[in-house]
């Protein structure tokens, strides 16, 4: 048998069985649910069951998918089956008689097939990471031949399936089932197992008038015990007289007495046509669902596919126009060069006109002069002592401008250029926000604007001398 490639069914089996994978199963294949379901559907495993609930084969199923990715099988195994992934990790020799007597001390925090499972991870994680596995180990060497008997049976039908019965137990199997219809002229393959309660008796079961009828009807009321009609449940899939053949073969293999009672066989196959009914109902079932839910990936898949096209014709449409902006650029470029070179030609004519440059130049200074004396005129005696009572906050500013701030200011509140995280409560109740739009950033800006009181008052900062920013501030109260 193979190291690793051998085991593979077995570890998607032990990593199903367990509540304890799920979660990290799942956020694996939600990544990617197409691409693991489709993975998945042709995986040679899919098919297989593992005899499990509807939970558990749905997870094996998805196990089929992402056991591709190599990884993705370890990293679950790991994080399942802690136990065996920290006794790997700290031994280099793995004896699993040790590891199962760690695991026996808490026995009751596991099930069976958690037990078997933590054996198995700490053989898969000894082949990952090169650990020497002791051959003289005896539980090692059981879970071994374990492994290796199932693998060479792996695709055969059960031993007691009606293949593999030889003739002579055939022979003796259908001879006893005439004796059983001999003696109880009942005995109806098509009907036996599946007549109810009420059917039989014509009354509501009920515990002031239950028919004595022995462990035959008394098995009836299970059915009513958990609300399941058999009738409906079987439907017209009856059980066949191979299958109940087969039963037979079962209780004459198992049978200790030397002569088999017809009587405890009557009563054996009643009880085992119930319960294949039940397992036939949830194979149906499992089957439907599957294929279902298959059906319903197909379809996201197909809407998606479509998607897919309807957005790549959009591109298309996309790129068209693209290229229509591209040439539409290039003759708006065409056409900016042109107004370059008039501009510049205008700018020769300009510059030939020496009088009209020395009058532009006597304008600007005059103008600059009426804006001079128009600020002087503004000026207004501060009082910084009651300017600093203020309940105001400054934002922006480097560090050193922020201290020759606080010179004159000391209990303003102060956040410098770049702290764009800020904690929004420092502007409760603040009469006065003042930005400084010198040194300061857009975030910062944002974030003052969509957290402000609605009665704070903003006020801009445009200049680094702080006195004429004592006097704009002033200027601005």
């Amino acid at each position: 048998m193979a190291r690793r490639g051998d085991v593979t069914y077995f570890i998607i089996e032990a990593l199903s069985k367990t509540e304890k994978s799920y979660r990290h199963i799942d956020k694996i294949y939600n990544k990617d649910k197409e691409k693991y379901s489709r993975l998945a559907r042709e995986d040679k495993f899919y098919k297989l069951s593992i005899n499990g609930t509807l939970i558990q084969e749905d997870y094996y199923k998805k196990l089929c998918g992402i056991r591709y990715e190599a990884d993705n099988i370890i990293d679950v195994l790991k994080k399942t089956y802690k136990k065996a992934a920290k006794y790997v990790e700290n031994h280099y020799v793995i004896r699993l008689g040790e590891l199962f007597l760690e695991i026996s001390r808490q026995m009751h925090k596991y099930t069976k097939a958690e037990v078997d499972g933590e054996l198995l991870a700490a053989i898969i994680l000894s082949y990952e990471y090169n650990k020497k596995l002791d051959n003289n180990d005896i539980i090692y060497s059981n879970k071994l031949k374990l492994l290796q008997n199932r693998y060479e049976t792996f695709w055969e039908k059960p031993v007691y399936a009606y293949e593999n019965l030889e003739k002579e137990e055939k022979r003796r199997a259908r001879a006893l089932l005439e004796k059983v219809k001999k003696q109880y002229d009942t005995f109806d393959i098509k009907t036996i197992g599946v007549n109810n309660i009420d059917i039989i008796t014509g009354i509501v079961p009920s515990k002031k008038i239950l028919p004595k009828k022995g462990q035959v009807v008394a098995l009836d009321y299970i059915y009513d015990l958990d609300g399941v009609d058999i009738i409906s449940l079987v439907g017209r899939d009856y059980v066949t007289e191979k299958e109940v053949i087969e039963l037979i073969n079962l209780y004459v293999a198992f049978q200790v007495e030397d002569e088999i009672s017809i009587k405890k066989l009557y009563t054996f196959l009643i009880a085992g046509i119930k319960i294949r009914y039940l397992l036939k109902a949830y194979n149906k079932d499992k089957e439907y669902y599957f294929k279902n839910i298959n059906q319903d990936l197909d379809d996201i898949i197909a809407d998606k596919n479509k998607e897919i096209s309807f957005l790549k014709q959009e591109r298309d449409i996309k790129d068209k126009q693209l290229n229509d902006i591209e040439v539409e650029n290039k003759k708006l470029k065409e056409e900016i060069q042109k107004l370059k070179k008039e501009n510049n030609n205008l700018k020769n004519e300009i510059q030939s006109f020496p009088d009209t440059k020395e009058e532009l130049s006597q304008l600007r200074n005059l103008m600059f002069t009426l804006n001079r004396e128009q600020q002087e005129a503004e000026k207004h005696s501060v009082d910084v002592e009651e300017v600093d009572k203020l309940k105001a906050i400054c934002f922006g500013g480097t560090s050193k401008w922020i201290q020759k701030m606080k010179q004159h200011f000391p209990n303003w509140i102060y956040v410098p250029a770049g702290a764009e995280q800020f904690d929004v409560k420092l502007l409760k109740g603040k009469e006065y926000i003042f930005i400084n739009t010198v040194t300061n950033s857009h975030g910062l800006y944002y974030r003052i604007i969509e957290n402000k009181a609605k009665n704070s008052k903003i006020r801009y900062i445009n200049n680094l001398n702080t006195d004429v920013i004592i006097q704009e501030i002033a200027n601005n109260l």
